[in-house]
């Protein structure tokens, strides 16, 4: 989903795992914020996925605040040299909730 008509729309269909993508996919405009906004239109026990957009630990743990649980991570991951020492990194500051 992406904005407040999709949020409604899988409240009024009880959606319990909802996607919600940070990237505009008319534009290819990433923001970030959008998630952690349209997080507050559930309920805690949805499952929550931010998707794109997560650049570092910091998004993780503004998303966790935000009620978001689970984050796909791709380009900054494939950018990585090492992806795996990155998410390493991230969980040693706390990103991971």
């Amino acid at each position: 989903m992406h904005d407040s008509r999709d949020a409604q729309r899988a409240r009024r269909l009880g959606a319990r795992l909802v996607g919600i993508n940070n990237r505009d996919l008319a534009s290819f405009a990433t923001d970030p914020g959008r998630a952690r906004r349209l997080a507050a239109a559930f309920d805690p026990e949805t499952i929550l996925v931010a998707a794109s957009g997560i650049a570092d630990g910091a998004d993780i743990r503004r998303g966790v605040a935000a009620g978001l649980t689970r984050f796909l991570v791709g380009e900054t991951l494939v950018r990585a040299a090492d992806p795996a020492a990155l998410l390493r990194q991230w969980i040693a500051e706390g990103a991971a909730p």
